[in-house]
């Protein structure tokens, strides 16, 4: 599979699992969950969602630029949503409290990832 369809599919993975966290959450958790558990378990959805569009945007610009750089970026914001978020959702889902220590890696990723596109929008050329 071309990676534009790699990162393309992660994207597209990582929106159809949020919206059916979201749910799941909104639903099946809330009832049992307290409101700080609710507000982080909505914060891990919506830092998903948010990157799952910025994975789209990474795959849509591979396809236009071919520049190799975002195949990184892409793989960090994985990390970053798989980091983020999955501990996120295993603190609430377990009540390991201590995952989420491991949280602040997760971001850390993210944020690479976002400085990985800023560094792309300065340093891609077009060919004209």
């Amino acid at each position: 599979m071309p990676i534009f369809n790699r990162i393309l599919f992660a994207g597209f993975f990582f929106g159809l699992t949020a919206v059916i966290l979201g749910a799941f959450g909104a639903h099946a958790l809330k009832p049992m969950l307290t409101t700080k558990e609710m507000e982080v378990f909505d914060t891990a959805v919506n830092y998903q969602f948010t990157h799952a569009f910025a994975l789209i945007s990474v795959a849509i610009c591979y396809r236009l630029t071919q520049y190799k750089q975002l195949k990184l970026a892409a793989i960090v914001f994985c990390l970053g949503i798989l980091g983020f978020s999955g501990t996120l959702y295993l603190w609430v889902l377990t009540g390991k409290k201590w995952l989420a220590m491991l949280t602040p890696l997760g971001g850390s990723f993210l944020i690479m990832g976002w400085v990985l596109l800023i560094i792309f929008a300065f340093k891609y050329r077009p060919n004209k």
